[in-house]
């Protein structure tokens, strides 16, 4: 055995490591970056989630309000 196979370093950041302070965890709700051709895209959902922003007090939306209609126009 070498020490290559006795040694298998741990995977991840180093205990303390503070790099993802602050993330929230990837790109904001609606973003269509991983629709490479479009080919995936529904349309109508889209077209009547953007109605219903249009038409809704952008005061009060929230992202999770807009979740739960999202959820239900699908």
């Amino acid at each position: 055995m070498t020490a290559k196979e006795k040694h298998k370093p741990k995977r991840g950041a180093p205990y303390g490591n503070t790099n993802a302070v602050g993330n929230n965890g990837g790109a904001p709700f609606g973003n269509l970056n991983a629709e490479k051709h479009g080919f995936n895209t529904n349309i109508p959902y889209r077209i009547r989630l953007q109605r219903f922003i249009e038409l809704s007090n952008a005061a009060t939306l929230t992202r999770s309000k807009l979740r739960l209609v999202a959820k239900q126009l699908k």
